[in-house]
């Protein structure tokens, strides 16, 4: 059997209820060309049941959560396609999802990845409403959705350079990985695909947005799986908890590994606060306990980074016009509209 030419990965943690969505917009690809990889993270309903009675599967059991970034270097290894595709497990398709991603990623060489136009799968909702359309970041280590939870209105229509694309639909050249990693295993989830956006474009690939490759996405199912179990009293601020605890060490391993010294220096300021803002938080909020595994977190993370910072000091430095800049009140301004958009939509 000839190898296919896209290995499409998904990593599933208690996803049984989005699996069927999923596999029926898989069959109904209009581009073939594909293997279906599968980690599942010690699923604890019925997604194995379901996983193995499809056919023609490649089926990876764990017996511990490896988290997202752990789960796809897992499946990567079994991957044999000419292009490796990461797709979250609660998503859903348009027919023609992958080809116009393989038809994008093949106009040039120089085209290390391309991601696909993601919209908010949400029940209820009416209107088409981005959740994301391409990634952005900024000069303290943040990076957020381009696009997110605004309306369609065309303003996002066009096949462009983007400054890194979300995993969540994220198509790229296998061959990247002759050169470097694919995940961070520690990151666990959050941020990985950063990290691995900056490397690739360090070693001189670019990263493309391609509208008209269309997923739906239902956001957040895992971590809301996830914290099911832990002991915070507010739903909202064990969630918040939860994803900074990676969010905010994992962001600290990107600005340590990637940001030059002249660049953290002149946006100093704006970096530790942001680090004493989420200290905080986490202090009144979560306990000491909840204060403590973030500060070993973050000295865990930092101190990875900081070995690894060599091996990038004197890569492709380019990335850096992509980098949107902001000042205190930007990021005031940005938090509010954020938590606007959230509440209008539910998410």
């Amino acid at each position: 059997m000839h190898n296919p030419k896209v290995s499409i990965i998904i990593v599933n943690y208690n996803g049984a209820e989005y699996l069927p969505e999923l596999f029926a917009s898989l069959a109904k690809q209009s581009f073939q060309d594909f293997e279906i990889i599968v980690v599942d993270n010690a699923s604890q309903d019925d997604s194995l049941k379901f996983l193995k009675a499809q056919k023609g599967l490649k089926l990876i059991e764990s017996n511990e959560n490896l988290g997202f970034a752990g789960g796809n270097n897992l499946g990567e290894k079994l991957a044999v396609g000419k292009y490796i595709a990461l797709l979250n497990n609660d998503t859903s398709l348009d027919p023609n999802w992958l080809s116009e991603l393989v038809s994008a990623l093949e106009k040039d060489g120089k085209r290390g990845a391309v991601v696909s136009k993601i919209y908010l799968s949400k029940q209820g909702l009416t209107k088409k409403v981005f959740d994301s359309a391409g990634s952005l970041y900024n000069n303290i280590g943040s990076c957020w959705s381009r696009g997110y939870l605004e309306e369609d209105v065309g303003q996002y229509d066009k096949e462009e350079e983007v400054p890194m694309g979300t995993a969540c639909s994220l198509l790229f050249r296998k061959e990247i990985l002759d050169q470097t990693y694919l995940f961070d295993s520690d990151y666990f989830m959050y941020v990985e695909e950063f990290d691995f956006n900056l490397r690739l474009r360090k070693l001189g690939y670019t990263v493309w947005y391609v509208p008209s490759s269309v997923v739906w996405h239902k956001t957040s199912q895992a971590v809301r799986h996830e914290i099911k179990n832990e002991k915070f009293k507010m739903k909202n601020v064990k969630e918040i908890l939860f994803k900074q605890e990676y969010g905010n060490a994992n962001r600290l391993n990107v600005l340590i590994k990637h940001y030059p010294t002249s660049l953290l220096m002149r946006n100093g300021f704006l970096i530790f606060m942001s680090f004493v803002y989420w200290d905080y938080y986490f202090a009144w909020h979560g306990g000491f306990k909840t204060y403590f595994s973030l500060k070993t977190r973050q000295w865990k993370m930092f101190s990875k980074a900081w070995q690894e910072r060599k091996i990038w000091a004197n890569a492709d430095q380019s990335w850096q016009k992509w980098m949107t800049q902001h000042s205190l009140q930007d990021l005031l301004q940005f938090k509010r509209e954020t938590a606007r958009r959230r509440l209008q939509y539910g998410e």
